[in-house]
């Protein structure tokens, strides 16, 4: 049965007349009761939707019901009455509420509006420039909001009042849009334009190293774009949101981030700046002894040490072959981890690596370095081309001239305590990260990573050492595994070190292994 909201005044008219009347008759008991109990009413907006409700409050009291009701003699205390779905219409945003019931009083559950959503429409936040993604808040009818950043469409809204707040951008004057209803069916749009201060500003743009002419190209508020190489000082720029992009320079690293942003603030001067980073390093040859020495803690296959002699010069990479580098050349990504492309390539196998040698020596001009026929791989030592280390060169580079344990020193602990190593290698347990890391140094040599982060391929089927001095050794000439060396970011210390050797299968990829490459000096 439902009440009108008429119905239930006069109703709760006569209870208090009545209520006058017994008290007048000297009976405490009635008396009592009336201030221990009180009235609720409830009332959903609009009534006709015939709304659900549940109601609880104190001494485990509980109720529910449709549409408007009056609860008579309920106990003093607070209540809290839940709005239920109504299909079509959103539910109320303030329901759950509460309220409290004084004793020989009443309390109304009313003015909660259900929205109909039978008639959705359409909602078009718009905030200009369109660069600068600004960051905005929508109030909804049913008082609930929708946060957003830059463009959006929103469909199926319900009809009603809607306000929109746009968030304060550096540099810019935040715009104001008046409330606006959405009608049935219908189509709203807030179109926010930020406005940058008037007064121009300077910005000046240099390069690390100075003397690497690194073009640039910047977008200005407008959309309009300078293009310059190398330091630059332009005045009179309009302030508000830019981007600049860095182009790119043979043998070297693009800066990172790579567009990036920065705000000119009304008559500022503002410095911009990026590092570039040489990917190939010049190692000149020389000699040292190959394999462990005096360590407790080597492998039978590190032994017996013996006199390597390195007698040319070349070039080898400062870092792994990163996510970028490879799928510009080979046209795909196959690595574990693709959230940060300038991680070190994954899940290549030695075959993938030497067609990566030889794919990036035809894109560049170069003469590749391997004959590939099937599984079978040889290799022009006289070519100019990219190519794998060899294990000889890989190690004399890794130890960057120490005949220690490490580039740096001898190891400490075996597990995962060493902390100098922490300051040059991704290891033990560690995530995958980028080679060349602002927390990480190179050695002696400039290089970076060769003691953790991923295995790295090297030339070499994989072979029991001679005792004999050699000079430029390649392995020999037959094997059944290829040579990986360096550890991994799963590694523990002792297997991070210099002389530590490892065999895998040519056509085995994993998470853990990657490789670097070298190339002849020209």
């Amino acid at each position: 049965m439902n009440f009108n909201r008429a119905t239930i005044l006069i109703s709760i008219s006569l209870i208090v007349i009545i209520g006058m009347i017994v008290g007048c008759g000297g009976d405490d008991s009635i008396t009592d009761a009336g201030l221990n109990t009180g009235t609720i009413g409830i009332s959903p907006n609009p009534s006709s939707i015939n709304a659900p409700w549940s109601i609880v409050g104190p001494d485990d009291y509980t109720n529910s019901g449709n549409g408007d009701a009056y609860l008579r003699n309920a106990p003093a205390g607070e209540y809290t009455l839940t709005w239920g779905e109504v299909e079509g219409w959103v539910t109320p945003s303030d329901s759950p509420r509460t309220m409290t019931l004084d004793g020989g009083s009443i309390v109304w559950f009313s003015g909660s509006v259900y929205v109909e959503v039978s008639d959705p429409g359409t909602v078009v936040v718009n905030p200009e420039p369109d660069n600068l993604f600004a960051s905005w808040t929508l109030r909804m009818p049913s008082g609930s909001s929708v946060y957003g950043v830059g463009d959006s469409t929103l469909v199926e809204m319900p009809i009603g009042i809607y306000e929109i707040t746009w968030e304060s951008e550096d540099g810019y004057n935040t715009p104001n849009s008046p409330p606006t209803e959405l009608l049935s069916n219908g189509t709203i749009a807030f179109s926010g334009i930020y406005t940058p201060g008037s007064i121009p500003g300077t910005i000046e743009i240099s390069v690390i190293p100075e003397y690497l002419e690194a073009g640039w190209i910047l977008t200005l508020p407008d959309d309009s774009t300078v293009e310059g190489v190398g330091y630059t000082v332009l005045e009179d720029m309009s302030p508000g949101r830019h981007w600049i992009e860095w182009l790119p320079v043979q043998d070297w690293n693009d800066p990172a981030p790579n567009p990036d942003t920065f705000v000119l603030f009304s008559n500022a001067h503002i410095s911009v700046h990026s590092e570039y980073l040489n990917m190939f390093v010049t190692i000149d040859g020389g000699s040292f002894q190959m394999g462990d020495i005096d360590s407790l803690y080597a492998a039978a296959d590190e032994w017996p040490a013996h006199d390597v002699s390195i007698t040319g010069s070349f070039e080898i990479g400062t870092s792994e072959v990163t996510q970028s580098q490879y799928l510009q050349v080979m046209g795909y990504n196959p690595s574990s981890f693709q959230e940060d492309t300038s991680l070190p390539v994954t899940n290549v196998s030695w075959y993938n690596a030497v067609e990566f040698c030889n794919a990036l020596s035809v894109q560049e001009g170069r003469t590749p370095a391997y004959s590939i026929n099937g599984a079978e791989v040889s290799w022009n030592q006289a070519a100019n081309g990219y190519r794998l280390p060899t294990e000889a060169e890989w190690e004399y580079v890794c130890r960057g001239g120490a005949q220690t344990d490490f580039c740096f020193g001898d190891l400490t602990n075996i597990e995962c305590s060493d902390l100098e190593l922490g300051n040059y290698a991704w290891y033990c347990n560690a995530s995958l990260n980028r080679t060349r890391h602002a927390s990480k140094q190179p050695n002696e040599f400039g290089v970076y990573g060769m003691h953790g982060n991923v295995w790295e391929w090297c030339w070499d089927w994989y072979s029991d050492y001679s005792e004999d001095a050699q000079t430029d050794p390649v392995g020999p000439e037959v094997g059944q595994t290829r040579v990986v060396r360096g550890g991994s970011y799963l590694s523990r210390s002792v297997g991070c070190r210099s002389s530590n050797r490892a065999s895998a299968m040519p056509n085995e990829d994993n998470s853990v292994k990657g490789f670097r490459v070298v190339r002849a000096i020209d």
